[in-house]
Parts: structure tokens; C-alpha cells; sequence
């Protein structure tokens, strides 16, 4: 049957989604199909300069044999969601847990906090070290903001894993330091399409994706 489904549905790239593509299957061969299905709509020559994604980095990464010359950018509010998932599902101590920060204020730069303001503060004060890694503004502040949160929880061993396995070796995909100097027009969250997935998954009458359905 191949990998999914592909319609190209409109062209304004500031406020519509270009293509809409439905699979039953998101991994690295869907995404390596779909960007050749989305290539046979625009010049060789012309490759997109930033893609912004919100999928797994090691999958996004994949993006690269299609597309060498295409920056990869990690959209901040599934990067955030993400986070808090494995801070609540990974958080060791009993103490300092609390209710946690919204996604939305883990995801903007406003209200980053100095790093002494982060010591001992529980599941916060973690993700409050972590907003100092995403959007340090230098590599170097990055790299010295990424030592200091091992320091300050340590303790946090399975959560820490999780992070270097995870996201460190994709870091220039979502660290601000690296993304600023990306033709992104300052777009780090290409969430407000999201309204656009929810009117195609209108046309599915069951949770089951029937790929002729909606091609009907």
C-alpha cells in the first residue's frame, strides 16, 4: 500500500500548511517518503532553508540525506511537552515536586532564571536550569549552563541519561545559541497549524486512520 497518504492542499508558507500527510507509521522511512513526495512539487534547486519539526531528533536527523543543506530546528513547545513528561515520569526524590511549571512557560525565554536562583529547587527549579540550556544566547553559555545542571541534580541520574541519550547530540537543533543563527524569521513553534491537523482527523469517523476514506 506504500507509506501513507499525500495531498498537496494549498501554498502560504506564513500562515497555512502546505501539504497535509497521514501514515499509520511515523518513523524515519514515512519521513524519507514524505520529503520525496513534497520534493516533486518544487525546483531541485530550491531546498528549504530551515525545517521545523516536532518529531524525535535522532528521526528529524534523517531529514539530512534528502536534504544536506536544510537546517533541522526542534519546534520548543513538543520539545517542552516532552520534558515535562520525563520529569514527571523520571524524578527521583519525593521532595520538591510540587505542581509542576506550565508547558507554555517552560517553552518562551521570558522568566529564565539566574542559575543560583535553580539550587535545591525541587522539579522547578530542574526545569528552570533547563530554560538556561535551551535558550542561552552563546555556545559557551550553553555548555557552562549544560555543566552546571548536572552539578546542581546530580542526584537526577535517570533523568540526566535520558537527556544525553535524547537531546545532547542533537543540540543544535534547539539550542538558542545554534537556532538564532538559522533563517527562521524568530518561528521556534510551528504549533498554530495545528489547527489544520485537527480539521484533517475531522474527516476520520473512527481513531482508525482508513487512508482510501479520506483520499475519497
Amino acid at each position: 500500500m506504500g507509506k501513507g497518504f499525500f495531498q498537496l492542499v494549498l501554498i502560504n508558507v506564513t500562515q497555512q500548511a502546505v501539504a497535509v500527510a497521514v501514515t499509520t507509521s511515523e518513523d524515519a522511512s514515512f519521513y524519507g517518503w514524505l520529503i520525496e513526495r513534497f520534493s516533486e512539487f518544487r525546483a531541485p534547486e530550491r531546498q528549504p532553508t530551515v525545517i521545523i519539526s516536532n518529531i524525535n531528533p535522532d528521526v528529524s536527523d534523517g531529514f539530512k540525506q534528502h536534504l544536506p543543506d536544510s537546517k533541522i530546528q526542534l519546534c520548543i513547545s513538543h520539545l517542552s511537552k516532552d520534558i515535562l513528561r520525563a520529569v514527571k515520569e523520571l524524578w527521583k526524590s519525593a521532595k520538591g515536586k510540587g505542581v509542576l511549571m506550565k508547558q507554555t512557560d517552560l517553552a518562551k525565554e521570558e522568566g529564565t532564571a539566574p542559575r543560583q536562583e535553580n539550587q535545591g529547587g525541587g522539579r522547578n527549579g530542574f526545569l528552570m536550569a533547563w530554560k538556561c540550556t535551551v535558550f542561552a544566547p552563546s555556545v559557551a553559555e550553553f555548555e557552562d549552563a549544560w555543566e552546571h545542571l548536572q552539578i546542581d541534580f546530580a542526584a537526577q541520574t535517570g533523568l540526566l541519561e535520558y537527556l544525553k541519550e535524547t537531546y545532547l547530540p542533537f543540540r543544535e537543533q534547539w539550542v538558542r545559541a545554534y537556532t538564532n543563527k538559522y533563517r527562521n524569521f524568530t518561528v521556534d513553534n510551528p504549533t498554530p497549524k495545528g489547527g489544520f491537523q485537527s480539521k484533517a482527523r475531522s474527516y476520520f469517523q473512527t481513531t482508525v486512520p482508513n487512508l482510501l476514506h479520506l483520499a475519497n
